[in-house]
């Protein structure tokens, strides 16, 4: 009886630790590794900056890698696969019924063309689909929101589910233009971004995701954050019920990523690229 409890015991630890959710072939994110890859791919037949792409007779795969240690956000060494997408010729083309999927496990995002993402983000898996979800076109393995002990302080939860096309993006600082210029041309972008929101009626809600840099002082960083609320809620009189402003952290240099999104997606989440002070533990 102790040996085949010990059998089963061993058995389930080995599907927990070579059969989870988000692997492909045993390759798992987070957890696979450059040579692990190679060692069943090959080498890439395209290598840019830590984004790989392979193939094989039957499958097209695009493997991220992790480029220093917390550079995105997870505690993980460098070269670690950070996700994996894979076209399978024997899967692609096929509907959401085909592959016998359950809608209510996903959260939905789609695009102006049709294309339609479909995340779970407890099993860390992406379906993308053209037609919204009429003809698969590839597979994602992302980690798993229980991969968020990983994340490195200084960074928010890893939300997938609140992934999503910007509406319009543009930078914070132009060096061609003085502080104040930027300042006008800022709230340029807002006054007709709150006019597109609005036309947009009840259906949608708008989103301003706001990141900084480490060229001027938090505290002018701050001040800045608050003139922009303050143009959209206090002078252009917008409810706080159609446009939510986001601080969204730090990044390489300071943008603002504007949002349109039906009021049943998920909010636009976070995504900085350095360290963030709000996000400190």
């Amino acid at each position: 009886m102790k040996s085949i409890i010990l059998t089963i015991l061993i058995f389930a630890s080995t599907v927990f630790a070579h059969g989870q959710s988000n692997s492909w072939k045993n390759l798992t994110p987070l957890l696979s590794t450059r040579v692990d890859v190679e060692k069943l791919l090959g080498k890439p037949k395209e290598d840019k900056y830590f984004c790989c792409k392979y193939e094989t007779p039957n499958e097209y795969v695009s493997v991220e890698y992790v480029t220093d240690k917390c550079k995105e956000g997870w505690n993980v060494p460098k070269d670690t696969v950070l996700s994996l997408r894979v076209s399978t010729s024997s899967d692609v083309g096929k509907s959401f019924e085909d592959l016998k999927l359950n809608e209510s496990n996903f959260s939905f995002t789609g695009d102006d063309a049709f294309y339609g993402t479909w995340t779970n983000a407890e099993q860390g898996l992406q379906y993308y689909f053209s037609n919204i979800k009429q003809e698969l076109q590839s597979i994602t393995y992302i980690p798993k929101k229980s991969d968020n002990n990983l994340r490195c302080n200084g960074f928010p939860p890893f939300t997938p589910e609140g992934q999503h096309y910007a509406y319009e993006r543009f930078d914070i600082q132009n060096k061609i233009y003085s502080k104040k210029d930027n300042l006008f041309g800022i709230y340029a972008r807002l006054d007709s971004f709150t006019i597109q929101t609005s036309n947009e009626g009840n259906k949608a809600k708008g989103y301003v995701l706001v990141y900084f840099d480490n060229k001027l002082s938090l505290k002018e960083y701050k001040s800045l954050f608050d003139k922009l609320k303050a143009h959209i809620f206090n002078l252009r009189k917008v409810s706080p019920e159609k446009i939510t402003v986001i601080e969204g952290g730090m990044r390489e240099k300071a943008e603002v990523e504007l949002y349109i999104l039906p009021k049943d997606y998920k909010p636009p989440a976070p995504n900085p690229t350095l360290p963030s002070p709000q996000f400190m533990k």
